[in-house]
């Protein structure tokens, strides 16, 4: 949207606005082209393109986690290239992955 630009992986958790207006986190494969973003300024903002692209050699993801002792996920949300995301756990948690300390 605007000049926001951002890449992720198809499992990383993306903030849009759920049916009921409220904020709801889903994998980025799952985003809808008729869905709106929550930006880093706390508005949500419809998207204008939503591409699947092709994993590149060579290509480098970095994965975040905030450190907390709260379960709330929204303790674990992070501005991004002007997009509010998740962390690393917020993702395992949305894939039903279990996390490294769980295994």
């Amino acid at each position: 949207y605007g000049d926001v630009r951002v890449r992720v992986t198809e499992k990383h958790p993306m903030v849009v606005r759920g049916a009921d207006g409220q904020a709801v986190a889903k994998p980025a494969l799952e985003v809808q082209a008729d869905e709106a973003l929550l930006g880093a300024d706390g508005a949500f903002h419809k998207l204008e393109v939503l591409k699947v692209l092709p994993v590149q050699a060579g290509q480098q993801v970095y994965n975040f986690e905030i450190t907390s002792d709260s379960s709330d996920q929204n303790e674990r949300m992070i501005a991004a290239d002007g997009v509010v995301t998740g962390d690393v756990v917020v993702q395992s948690r949305l894939n039903g992955d279990k996390l490294p300390w769980e295994r």
